[in-house]
This record gives structure tokens, sequence and C-alpha cells, in this order.
């Protein structure tokens, strides 16, 4: 992680702008094509979450307005994030849980599904760590398994710019017509770190992975 000169920033004008709002979240929502890589798991046995997972993380990496983050007033560029996200409980909460990122898909998957299975086995619902801001070379996801949603808004926190800089990503389950597999994944970010350039890279590399996942994952090992 290192530190941004915000003085000769070429952002600097912008992220002191946005930085006076109390929220400077903005988000976009995406149809996306998810047909390549839902077969792609159902055919090896793997999570589909965790291959958007491991997505995200490579392409968002790979994204300097993404990996900003903002802590004790500073601007810092984190270079390379985790993920954080819930994991249903069986007592029908939920609980905290991250992830650490790795190059290999291989390897990310079996630590993520070690992840979750232990998290789905805890009787207890999110406690006192849920989105510890101490902590801010995460990436937040979110998944809703049960409908496919046009458009989410997430929840930011006002004026706390430790989470807010976090980027947010929220998708739901796909619908299936013609052999096509679709979803809508949304994406938010802090307008003072990340401009719509930035989203736009980030959609366009999330699409160009979920449409040939198995290059993709040739590609980053």
């Amino acid at each position: 992680m290192k530190e941004i000169d915000i003085d000769s920033w070429e952002r600097k004008e912008t992220y002191a702008w946005f930085s006076k709002f109390a929220n400077p979240c903005y988000c976009i929502n995406m149809r996306m094509d998810v047909t390549d890589i839902a077969n792609y798991c159902k055919k090896h046995g793997k999570r589909l979450f965790i291959a958007i997972c491991y997505a995200v993380t490579k392409v968002f990496n790979g994204i300097p307005g993404m990996r900003y983050r903002i802590q004790d007033g500073k601007v810092f560029d984190i270079e390379k994030g985790n993920i954080c996200y819930t994991v249903a409980t069986k007592n029908g909460g939920f609980v905290n849980c991250r992830s650490f990122a790795d190059d290999d898909f291989e390897t990310f998957h079996a630590a993520a599904d070690r992840d979750i299975k232990k998290a789905e086995n805890l009787a207890k619902n999110i406690e006192g760590d849920y989105n510890n801001v101490s902590i801010i070379d995460d990436y937040y996801l979110s998944y809703v398994p049960w409908i496919d949603f046009l458009a989410c808004t997430q929840p930011i926190p006002d004026n706390l710019p430790e989470s807010n800089s976090i980027p947010r990503v929220c998708w739901g389950r796909y619908s299936e017509k013609d052999g096509k597999k679709e979803l809508t994944l949304n994406i938010t970010a802090n307008h003072a770190l990340a401009d719509g350039r930035d989203l736009s890279e980030a959609f366009i590399g999330l699409q160009g992975a979920f449409c040939c996942f198995e290059g993709f994952i040739r590609g980053n090992k």
C-alpha cells in the first residue's frame, strides 16, 4: 500500500470537491452475460459466486480508481485488494467473511470455499467486526441469490471516508433465455476517487472475464 501525494495528484480538484459531500458515492447497474462463466462453474464443480469474486479482484486490482482508499485524511493505493462478503448462517442470519486474493483461480476458489463453509456453520449473526474500517484493502461484495433484479442501491455510511472509499459490488440471480444467462451487476464507488471511466473499465473488464472465463484464468496465472 502506498500513499498518494494529493498536492501533485491529477485528481486533486475532483477529490477536494467530492470529499465535501456527506455521501460522495454513486453507482451504475448493468446487465451482464454470465453464460460462459456459469457453464464453466457447472462443468468443473465450482461456485459461481467465488468465480465472480475472483473476476472482481483481478479486474478491480488493475484499475487505479478502484484501488484508491481514504484513511485518516490520506489517500492510499492499496495495490492489491481482497474480498469481504456476507454468508448466510445455518440459523438464517448472516456472518461477515473475508478471503484473500490470489492470482491462481484454483487456489483462490479452494480458500474461499473453505471460508464460506466455515461461516455457513456458525450459529451467530453479524457482530462488531462488520466492515471493519481499520481494514481498507477490501472490496465489499454482496450476492442476492433469490431474485434477478434490474437495479439496486448500496447502504453507505455518511461522513465515514474509510468505509465509503471502498467499492461495493452486488449482483443477483441470473435469468436464462434461449441458453443465454444474464444478471444485473451493481458497482458503487466513491466519486472522489473513481469516475465513470473507471466504472466503465470495470464493467468492460468483467464482461470480458465472464464471456471467456477459462481464458481469463489462464491469463492470470
